[in-house]
């Protein structure tokens, strides 16, 4: 049976820009998921790792690793316990804000 993410979990938002914010704590309150949602207006790229981690955006041409796009309205979940930091970033003209949970469980 799955468990649902806590409601209440704990939170935080950034707001993002064409500059990569810097890296940013993970909201306390433990668990071994992380729920980010994009708030919009626009597409968001999220990266996650440690106190260094800073989001960047796809190239054209060669495949090169690069953060995570976010969708408007949409939230994804990962589980990996041991990052600590996030960084979000949007292309020139965009802006977003990226809310943040911590918590068990999934969407």
């Amino acid at each position: 049976m799955d468990i649902l993410f806590n409601a209440t979990a704990p939170a935080v938002t950034a707001p993002s820009t064409a500059v990569a914010s810097s890296a940013l704590a993970l909201p306390a309150g433990g668990g071994n998921s992380i729920r980010v949602t994009n708030e919009g207006p626009n597409i968001l790229f999220l990266a996650l790792g440690d106190s260094s981690v800073a989001a960047t955006l796809p190239t054209t041409g060669a495949g090169t690793r690069t953060s995570t796009p976010i969708p408007v309205g949409i939230s994804i979940l990962r589980r990996d316990p041991k990052d600590t930091h996030f960084s979000v970033i949007n292309r020139a003209a965009g802006t977003s804000v990226a809310t943040i949970q911590i918590g068990e469980g999934g969407l």
